[in-house]
């Protein structure tokens, strides 16, 4: 079962589960996950789980299936806190945190809970633009620096279509002096761009 709980601050999703976890709790969560993505760029998640008792398995599955179709979407996330007494519960947090780089996920125990809301309820960062752009009479110029966030290729579309709204057709000139490294969620953002994924 979940419960929500008051959230911290508008880019957190607050949730206290207990009991058994049902595909419905998790079709929840998700829901209010996507909600709050709709309206922030980046989230915080707090998860209070200290009255879990197990999952069930297709809820497991759902769960899963939701974390593996999102792995592209990870860099909008930048902290999820586990409130949680459970070791078992603990060693996975620890686990995905070590997996998972572009997000911090951290365990807290229960006598710690306003730690965790404090950690969460942080401001938000987003990362600075990776690139320069300058608008001309016909055409942007973009000069590329060394890394390229999913944030980055969001505003650059948003300024191509941002110029194409205004003047029509857009030609760019994109310059670089080496190749940037794509960070997190480039390839996803490009490829939702395009539409050829949908969340």
């Amino acid at each position: 079962m979940i419960n929500s709980i008051q959230a911290p601050a508008s880019h957190v999703v607050a949730i206290q589960l207990e009991g058994s976890i049902t595909k419905d709790d998790v079709r929840n969560v998700i829901a209010k996950v996507e909600n709050t993505l709709e309206h922030q760029s980046r989230i915080n998640l707090f998860l209070e789980m200290t009255g879990v008792s197990g999952m069930s398995p297709v809820a497991f599955l759902n769960d899963l299936g939701y974390g593996i179709k999102n792995m592209g979407r990870l860099y909008r996330f930048q902290q999820i806190a586990v409130v949680t007494d459970n070791p078992t519960l603990e060693r996975i947090v620890g686990w995905e945190d070590k997996l998972l780089k572009a997000v911090e996920i951290q365990a807290f125990s229960n006598d710690n809970m306003t730690s965790a809301l404090a950690w969460v309820e942080k401001p938000i960062e987003i990362p600075e633009p990776g690139y320069t752009a300058e608008r001309y009479a016909d055409y942007l110029h973009l000069s590329f620096g060394s890394r390229l966030s999913g944030f980055d290729v969001v505003r650059l579309c948003e300024l191509i279509r941002d110029t194409y709204e205004k003047r029509g057709p857009v030609k760019l000139l994109a310059e670089t002096a080496s190749m940037p490294e794509f960070g997190p969620g480039v390839i996803y953002e490009k490829l939702r761009q395009l539409r050829l994924v949908e969340l």
